[in-house]
């Protein structure tokens, strides 16, 4: 029987899967933005930062009832991935800067496609193909009838939390001045001496950030973690980019929400195999109805 308390349990859930989702569409919309790249490794980022948070918080103490394995895993995954996505940058995207448009375009498909196949091949010889798991439980709160684990709580916190933090990074420091320039005019930001290919660069570790807390937080709630999810995590990631917008920092938010709470109520109400299918259809609902997004600059 579908009650009140039920749709709001479910509703919370979603929220905290589109917070997810959100957060990864947010560094892969940054990267395009910046770049000028659809990064099709993105999920594999994703995948990455779940994995060596797994292996973070199993050596830090494994599951408590207590945040300390996770506040452990989070400066380590911040160092790591703004080193991994700056080197992935000046490794692979920058060689090809200089070459015309359309080979640039076709280049960075191939080489990001390339990077996703590499990257989830080395991790399933190194770690095994078997999903890692964890659930950092911190007993339930509980409201009238209503019971919500506390990490989901606390994960909606960390989504909002961080993209507060970049809102104020992107208006308030030198770095994210240099980004927004970029995107109005590259040309322009370049004759008034912005170095374009270090901001490039601090975007994939940004970008890369993003998505590896985005896997954190999809581990500690509970979400298997395996070598070969990258690629339905970036197209998942890309359908919430372009369903909320790519040109602001609230369109993926939308985006994010949107597809989450569907795909929960829709797993929930209607059928599990039906969730992934969902978010196809209201991208392509929403691009009849307008095709720039939901929100776009």
């Amino acid at each position: 029987m579908v009650t009140p308390i039920y749709i709001i349990e479910n509703l919370i859930d979603g929220l905290v899967l589109g917070g997810i989702y959100a957060l990864t569409a947010l560094g892969l919309s940054l990267i395009y933005r910046v770049v000028g790249v659809v990064n099709l490794a993105h999920g594999d980022f994703l995948m990455l930062g779940g994995l060596i948070g797994y292996y973070v918080i199993l050596l830090s103490g494994g599951v408590s009832q207590s945040l300390t394995p996770l506040l452990a895993a989070f400066p380590i995954i911040f160092l790591l991935f703004m080193v991994f996505g700056s080197a992935f940058n000046i490794g692979l995207i920058r060689p090809m800067v200089k070459r015309k448009p359309s080979d640039f375009l076709i280049g960075c498909v191939l080489v990001t496609i390339g990077a996703s196949f590499l990257i989830e091949d080395i991790t399933a010889n190194l770690a095994g193909t078997l999903p890692r798991g964890i659930y950092l439980g911190l007993g339930p709160l509980v409201i009238g009838e209503v019971s919500i684990p506390q990490f989901r709580l606390i994960s909606l916190g960390i989504v909002c939390i961080l993209t507060l933090l970049f809102h104020l990074f992107l208006k308030r420091s030198f770095v994210g001045v240099a980004m927004r320039a970029i995107t109005q005019d590259r040309e322009g930001a370049m004759m008034m001496g912005v170095n374009v290919n270090l901001v490039s660069t601090v975007v994939f570790g940004v970008g890369a950030f993003f998505a590896a807390v985005a896997g954190l937080v999809y581990l500690a709630n509970g979400f298997p973690i395996q070598p070969y999810m990258g690629v339905p995590l970036t197209v998942k990631a890309l359908t919430v980019m372009i369903l909320g917008g790519a040109g602001s920092i609230l369109g993926p938010l939308v985006g994010g929400v949107i597809i989450g709470v569907a795909e929960t109520l829709t797993g929930s109400f209607i059928d599990f195999y039906w969730s992934p299918a969902i978010a196809i259809i209201i991208l392509i609902v929403i691009l009849l109805v307008k095709p720039t997004g939901l929100i776009a600059e």
